[in-house]
């Protein structure tokens, strides 16, 4: 919706999880890189590992944003899982990370989310980290390829020049 919005002049930008089809006149800007990290309820057998191989949890039901399988977090989910040798069974009826981790805390499933989620403390799940994949949640800024707003132009340059 975002997008459609900024496309209509109506948001001059916004922060979006690639990937994602962009309206023609809008471009993107990556603003940020993010490792994955497993959601485990807090009594599954991998719950308190230090850190897992994503293979470890091939036979599992992935919990993710319902969103279109080549769009968002539910792509990152599926390239993650191929990436790792398998191919995901996928339950996508949540509609944030919040639901997700809710729903794992109540061993729906397991979900893999941006290590930014593991700010997020809820009763009755774990956050474990990943190892030997290469696959990020990436941030990026969408705006108008002619944006002519000043104020927004100074915030899209800043972004450029961020590390």
């Amino acid at each position: 919706m975002q997008l459609s919005r900024i496309s209509e002049g109506l948001l001059d930008m916004g922060f979006i999880r690639w990937p994602a089809p962009l309206p023609p006149g809008l471009t993107s800007l990556i603003v940020k890189r993010e490792p994955l990290v497993a959601v485990l309820n807090e009594a599954h057998a991998l719950a308190n590992c230090g850190t897992l191989q994503l293979g470890a949890l091939k036979g599992e039901t992935f919990l993710t944003p319902r969103q279109p399988a080549d769009i968002g977090f539910h792509r990152t989910t599926l390239e993650a899982c191929r990436s790792a040798g398998f191919e995901p069974n996928i339950n996508a009826h949540a509609l944030d990370f919040t639901e997700i981790a809710s729903r794992v805390a109540i061993e729906l499933g397991v979900a893999l989310v941006p290590k930014s989620m593991s700010a997020v403390s809820l009763p009755g799940i774990r956050y474990v980290d990943i190892s030997g994949i290469a696959i990020t949640s990436e941030v990026v800024l969408a705006f108008r390829k002619s944006e002519p707003s000043r104020a927004a132009k100074s915030f899209i340059a800043l972004c450029r020049r961020a590390p």
